[in-house]
């Protein structure tokens, strides 16, 4: 396979699902019991803390507690991978869930950070504007190819870029430290962790074409 995906079949998945993985132990485990792993309920609760997280970004006063709450849910991005090796839970449910959570988070951080005037609109234009690509590549893959892709290496350094910028984002304009500085910081590791990402979004968008002609060609 060229570049640097890995690409399983949508019914191959369905199927998995169905019937169950086995656990670390050697038992067959349902598509309840992968979903409910440690790894993946520390995934969701980044997604469920977004809430508290748009909330405390409306005020100066709670941004430092934004901003904190945004850094730790940036950890747990590296936190549920590690889990999920270390104890043997690596699943399909979450491999699909894990990222899945990065792009709600990100969408939604980004739509506050809009909404309060944190940072440039254009900046997080071209941030939103990426994972609406991206997210088209990914429904396309499933809906006319069932086929979908993991997340390549640089996908993840991007992420973890973006992750590390917001909190520092909602950090410069709270009531503790106002910082132009540490704005400016934000923002460009906001664009960097962007741009490595439009890099990843080529790479998914380009093995669709490549995939989508081979079956054209079928």
């Amino acid at each position: 396979m060229s570049r640097s995906f890995r690409i399983q079949r949508v019914d191959q998945i369905d199927a998995g699902s169905d019937k169950g993985s086995l656990d670390p132990g050697g038992r067959k485990t349902s598509l309840v019991g992968e979903l409910l792993t440690l790894p993946n309920l520390i995934s969701l609760s980044r997604v469920l803390a977004l809430p508290l997280l748009v909330s405390l970004m409306s005020r100066p006063d709670s941004r430092f507690w934004a901003a904190a709450l945004a850094g730790v849910m940036g950890f747990t991005d590296f936190l549920d991978g590690y889990l999920a090796r270390g104890t043997g839970h690596v699943s399909t449910v979450g491999k699909v869930l894990d990222p899945t959570c990065d792009r709600i988070v990100l969408i939604v951080s980004a739509i506050a950070l809009w909404y309060y005037n944190l940072v440039p609109h254009w900046l997080l234009g071209i941030m939103l504007l990426r994972e609406a690509l991206v997210s088209i590549a990914v429904l396309s893959f499933a809906v006319l190819l069932k086929q979908r892709f993991d997340v390549v290496w640089i996908g993840k350094l991007g992420t973890f870029i973006l992750l590390a910028g917001v909190p520092f984002a909602v950090l410069s304009q709270s009531s503790a430290m106002d910082s132009p500085l540490l704005l400016h910081v934000s923002e460009v590791a906001i664009l960097i962790g962007t741009l490595i990402l439009y890099g990843a979004a080529y790479e998914y968008v380009a093995k669709f074409i490549e995939l989508f002609k081979v079956k054209k060609l079928q």
